[in-house]
């Protein structure tokens, strides 16, 4: 179902609490400064309240934003939240009277902690119909800052870039776990030590194939041939927009190569790259065995040209560098 009238009803509910509050505030009896010095815990009360329940009503309003339709069980969610609200204007009046006495703050303390767990079951509701991949199933995973172990290859590798660009998409902050090479990360991955890596799967695809852990997408724009990750998706596909990460190797020789030892050096790597059992073997691996102008002296030199200014700027904002 549509959730307009849901959103009409809460405004309306929320307006109305805000105004009896407003109209618990009693007008002074007297003409001095001293009179309404005497309301000043009423006031204050009001205050504190007022301020509670529009953080609420601005955090209801975004949360909704998020949702395309409720169920029944957000709606009786969104009413155990509406109710516990509307005891706010009676438990700030009984402590504003009682000048902040023990009792009536402690039941409006209990009021004010029934309405965050009534917000939170409200929260969840939504995200479970929705789905993990939704807005605010990303919003409330900034909530799990710190508590994924994300490992990857080391400082300023690929694996490190990947694993940067996969938080910023997601906007989590996890744990970093930075390791001496793939196989140590691997090592601490299978035995539980780390919750999280991205690497190459030249590296992994052995791993996966052997169901010792699960690939959950892969980051190049289609879905790879291998048999072990043909079934795979994409991370553009599960959400993550734009979403591309690829890792390439190139052949190089020293500076000062003779021109005509370097071409001929690449000829015989562009031969190599057409054999079908070469190719066969990348493509087990995950690897895609190009045959584009890359592999052109000149146009790799641009390619690699392309790579530094895309990757540059991410680095050095985030004052990552290799070891």
């Amino acid at each position: 179902m549509g959730k307009g009238r849901l959103e009409a009803f809460s405004d309306g509910v929320i307006a109305i609490i805000i105004t009896i509050m407003v109209l618990e505030l009693k007008v002074p009896h007297g003409a001095e400064l001293a009179d309404l010095w005497e309301l000043g815990p009423i006031f204050l009360s009001y205050v504190l309240s007022f301020v509670y329940v529009g953080i609420y009503w601005n955090n209801h309003h975004h949360m909704l934003h998020t949702a395309s339709r409720v169920s029944g069980s957000i709606l009786w969610a969104n009413l155990f939240l509406l109710f516990c609200l509307s005891l706010v204007p009676f438990t700030t009046a009984w402590m504003g009277e009682n000048h902040f006495a023990q009792w009536p703050v402690f039941v409006y303390a209990l009021n004010l902690l029934m309405a965050g767990i009534a917000y939170t079951i409200l929260a969840l509701r939504i995200r479970a119909l929705h789905g993990e991949q939704s807005a605010l199933a990303r919003a409330m995973g900034a909530d799990n800052k710190g508590k994924i172990n994300l490992a990857n290859a080391g400082v300023g590798s690929a694996s490190s870039l990947c694993g940067m660009m996969f938080q910023s998409a997601l906007a989590i902050d996890m744990t970093t776990v930075p390791y001496k090479g793939t196989a140590p990360a691997m090592n601490d991955l299978l035995g539980g030590q780390v919750d999280l890596m991205c690497d190459q799967t030249t590296n992994t695809t052995a791993q996966i194939e052997g169901k010792k852990v699960k690939a959950f997408g892969v980051t190049s724009p289609k879905r790879l041939t291998t048999a072990a990750l043909k079934d795979v998706p994409t991370l553009q596909e599960v959400g993550l927009k734009d979403f591309q990460v690829s890792i390439w190797h190139g052949l190089y020789g020293p500076k000062g190569l003779p021109p005509a030892v370097a071409k001929k050096i690449n000829d015989a790597l562009k031969l190599a790259l057409k054999d079908p059992e070469f190719i066969k073997r990348q493509e087990g691996l995950g690897a895609i065995v190009i045959h584009d102008n890359r592999v052109d002296m000149a146009e790799h030199k641009k390619f690699v040209s392309a790579e530094i200014a895309k990757w540059g700027p991410v680095i050095k904002a985030a004052g990552i560098y290799a070891d």
